[in-house]
């Protein structure tokens, strides 16, 4: 458990003032570039679905990933949302409530050039500013295409904590630092519908669990989605980081053209071989 920061407790106050006078937000399309060593990474808030588009090594991804909550307090989602690039890789988004938020910071990790490797790694957190308890249900949802706009591919929950995907041009390997509650992979509409529409906390809306660990789905390779949930008490006046999803992303090949440099070495290595030759004659 974390202590409610003094910033973050001051930005929820107002914003509860400002909703409890009536004011509403204007939804603005939100592009984010973030970029490090041989990664490029888009994020567009534009809709509920975060779009995310990957390019690593020159080779492009595409996914889309989404993070809902539910509440025992009435009210609607949250109507504001607060976000700041802090770093050329580093993006962080909250969004506020009444007395409650949640936020992810997005982080990417690029690789050495022609490694055909980066890492995104999304944090995430919950607020209560209510003087009781909240009981949240919480929910990870992700769509990606890792076969160039195919959309086949198949995903595998190895163990309570890790999923990994299978496309033709890449594997993605995913691990979150809390195991989850639930989790599932499924059909890509009915799993968004079953994640966005959240009933009142309680064992109705769970994720199912499925397939077992180590079974892949679907038997045939086709288009699928996978999603994570997470069921945490937060106590009055607190924040508590929930868990954060690593995801490592490999693309299967990556053609690597010599420098300059390295033709050149490898010219002067073959002039002994043919001198030898030339003597032979």
């Amino acid at each position: 458990m974390v202590r409610l920061r003094s910033g973050r407790l001051i930005t929820t106050v107002i914003v509860t003032c400002w909703l409890l006078c009536g004011l509403q937000t204007v939804a603005r399309a939100q592009t984010y570039s973030l970029a490090d060593a041989n990664a490029q990474l888009s994020i567009n808030f534009d809709d509920p679905l975060v779009v995310q588009a990957w390019t690593v090594d020159g080779v492009a991804l595409t996914g889309e990933s989404g993070y809902w909550y539910g509440y025992n307090h009435p009210g609607s989602p949250p109507a504001i949302t607060i976000s700041q690039q802090t770093a050329a890789n580093k993006l962080d988004v909250s969004w506020y409530f009444l007395g409650l938020g949640a936020g992810v910071t997005y982080e990417l990790q690029g690789g050495h050039t022609g490694s055909g490797e980066a890492t995104l790694a999304e944090s995430f957190w919950v607020l209560n500013a209510f003087p009781g308890a909240t009981q949240f249900k919480l929910f990870s949802f992700n769509h990606y295409d890792l076969s160039g706009g195919s959309g086949t591919g198949r995903a595998i929950m190895l163990d309570s904590n890790t999923l990994e995907q299978q496309g033709s041009l890449a594997t993605l390997e995913v691990s979150v630092s809390a195991n989850p509650a639930h989790y599932e992979i499924g059909d890509p509409s009915a799993l968004l519908t079953h994640v966005s529409d959240i009933p009142p906390v309680g064992p109705r809306g769970d994720l199912n669990d499925t397939p077992p660990f180590g079974v892949a789905y679907p038997d045939i390779p086709g288009d699928m989605a996978f999603a994570f949930q997470w069921n945490p008490a937060v106590c009055p006046f607190e924040s508590r980081n929930v868990a954060t999803t690593t995801k490592h992303v490999m693309i299967h090949r990556i053609s690597t053209i010599p420098e300059p440099g390295g033709l050149l070495l490898l010219c002067m290595g073959g002039i002994p071989v043919i001198g030898a030759l030339i003597r032979r004659r």
